[in-house]
């Protein structure tokens, strides 16, 4: 089991790892959080529009079976959630840390 904690100079590391394997770990979860961001933007933009037609038996599993709000929802839980970590780490907020890793 890995653990975070803070250093005495007020880093981030892992226990086990060097802060080189802890960066580049770190990079990799970062860019798939983005690449995440990306895809759930697509599908909302999808699912709002209804260009793929989903049919009745998808829709009847979205939120009161309205693609609006499936969206909506993408959009809110998912690809708002993945933009604000991706956005942190990269002004190396703090709080991003032990979010991505």
């Amino acid at each position: 089991m890995t653990a975070h904690t803070g250093s005495p100079a007020g880093g981030w590391h892992i226990w086990g790892m060097g802060s080189t394997g802890h960066g580049q770990r770190h990079r990799g979860i970062a860019a798939l959080a983005a690449l995440m961001a990306i895809a759930a933007y697509a599908g909302v933009v999808g699912l709002m529009t209804g260009v793929p037609d989903m049919g009745t038996l998808v829709n009847g599993r979205l939120p009161l079976s309205s693609p609006v709000l499936g969206g909506l929802a993408l959009l809110l839980i998912v690809a708002m959630v993945m933009t604000i970590a991706v956005a942190h780490d990269h002004r190396r907020c703090r709080p991003a840390r032990p979010a991505l890793g």
